[in-house]
C-alpha cells in the first residue's frame, strides 16, 4: 500500500509540471527582453543584410520588400514566427541567423513592435 501512495503521489507531481500551459520549449527557450530593442538601430539592419537581399524580401519579387519601414512593421508577427521556426531565412539560403539575432526580433516584437 505504501508503494501504491508513493507511485500515485509521483504520478501527481509529474503530471502537474507536464499540464502547464507552456511548452517544454517555451519554458526553456525564453528570451531575455530585459533590454530595449530598436526597429532602426538593431532590427532594420539585421532584416536588411539578411532578407533585403537580391532575389529576396526587395521590390520586385512578390514578397515584402524589407527595405520599408513599413512593411517591417506590418508582418513583424510573421518575421518572429518564421525565424523562430526556422523558415526563414529559408536553409537554401546558406543565411543563418544566431540564436541572438532571432532573440533580438522576438524581443522586439514582444515589446511592442514599437517604431523606434
Amino acid at each position: 500500500m505504501k508503494k501504491l501512495i508513493i507511485t500515485a503521489s509521483f504520478m501527481a507531481l509529474v503530471w502537474s509540471f507536464s499540464c502547464s500551459g507552456d511548452s517544454e520549449e517555451a519554458l526553456f527557450d525564453r528570451p531575455d527582453c530585459s533590454v530595449p530593442v530598436s526597429l532602426s538601430g538593431d532590427i532594420m539592419p539585421l532584416l536588411q543584410s539578411n532578407c533585403a537581399i537580391d532575389g529576396c524580401h526587395t521590390a520586385g519579387t512578390g514578397l515584402p520588400d524589407f527595405m520599408v519601414k513599413e512593411n517591417i512593421l506590418e508582418y513583424a508577427d510573421e518575421i518572429k514566427k518564421r525565424t523562430r521556426e526556422g523558415s526563414m531565412p529559408p536553409p537554401y539560403s546558406g543565411i543563418v541567423l544566431t540564436s541572438e539575432e532571432i532573440n533580438m526580433i522576438t524581443c522586439w516584437v514582444d515589446q511592442g513592435k514599437k517604431d523606434n
